[in-house]
């Protein structure tokens, strides 16, 4: 039952082994009939997709009571693993396909999580005021800033934009004039997948 997991993130109770592992039975299954992750890398969802979500958990704690947006959260990722193990955040899942909507609203109503909403709209069309913004290679650093600088009131001291990114993430931060901390993934997962693979934080 996801050895990766807890191999890499032994913190993590069996309680929440037991809901991430349902979690990724249901995804898998909806994922035969709409298009949550790429079917080619199903055999890998554990290392490619749960592990790189919960990767952001040993470098960001999330606060209890804090709103934060999943932007572009395809199957609700990195959105659904990090509700798990942060059950008094918020997390509210964007995304502009309906079709990954319905299957997203069943799948965090199977797994019972009452700290999750689902919403399909445009990122850049949401009015709803929130935290903190996290994605996971949805596109281009300044384009999502824009997006998400009309509602983002991130708490004091804490960043309002958690991103992960492959190793363009240095060239486009170079641009922005924010302030920022890198953290390369390959120092806690040391595995060939995760070399260059990398996690920002954004502060106002």
């Amino acid at each position: 039952m996801l050895p990766l997991v807890k191999k890499y993130f032994n913190e993590i109770s069996d309680l929440q082994l037991s809901q991430l592992e349902n979690y990724k039975n249901i995804l898998l299954d909806w994922n035969t009939k709409v298009n949550l992750i790429s079917r080619k890398d199903q055999d890998n969802f554990e290392e490619h997709h749960l592990l790189h979500s919960l990767a952001i958990t040993k470098f960001y704690k999330f606060i209890p009571q804090q709103k934060v947006v999943d932007i572009g959260t395809g199957g609700g990722l990195p959105g659904i693993p990090l509700a798990i193990i942060f059950p008094q955040t918020d997390f509210i899942l964007i995304d502009s396909r309906k079709n990954k909507i319905i299957a997203l609203q069943e799948i965090v109503y199977s797994l019972q999580l009452t700290n999750v909403t689902v919403i399909n709209e445009r990122v850049e069309n949401i009015t709803i005021p929130f935290n903190l913004a996290i994605g996971r290679a949805v596109g281009n650093m300044r384009t999502l800033i824009n997006w998400i600088m009309p509602n983002i009131r991130p708490l004091q001291s804490e960043p309002f934009l958690i991103y992960l990114k492959g190793d363009d993430v240095f060239d486009e931060i170079s641009s922005l004039n924010y302030k920022y901390t890198i953290k390369s993934i390959k120092e806690i997962l040391d595995l060939p997948y995760y070399q260059d693979k990398y996690l920002v934080m954004l502060y106002k």
